[in-house]
């Protein structure tokens, strides 16, 4: 059986204990593998939308400074639009990231 839910400084553990029948020596508990699984799958899928929205962040930023410095203040305006469409095809429809 799983002593306490929690392992080493804090960190959840999950367990699933088996019912053994009474003749059998010893009882064991082991990680639940399919909800280890899933919460690994969990945690790649919120690391890649954080990485995806930096990404986004980081090339909006980039292109609308450069757009600041190199066109005239009108034509930077208007060109935010098509800088946060490009930024967003290529950080979340690309799939480069």
């Amino acid at each position: 059986m799983c002593p306490s839910p929690y392992g080493h400084a804090g960190i959840r553990r999950w367990c699933a204990i088996v019912l053994v029948p009474s003749g059998s020596e010893s009882v064991k508990a082991w990680p639940a593998r399919a909800d280890l699984n899933q919460r690994k799958a969990g945690f790649h899928q919120l690391q890649s939308l954080l990485v995806q929205k930096k990404i986004f962040w980081m090339i909006f930023m980039l292109l609308g400074l450069a757009a600041d410095f190199l066109l005239p203040f009108w034509l930077a305006c208007a060109a935010t639009i098509p800088i946060l469409f490009v930024a967003w095809w290529i950080a979340y429809r690309s799939d480069w990231f």
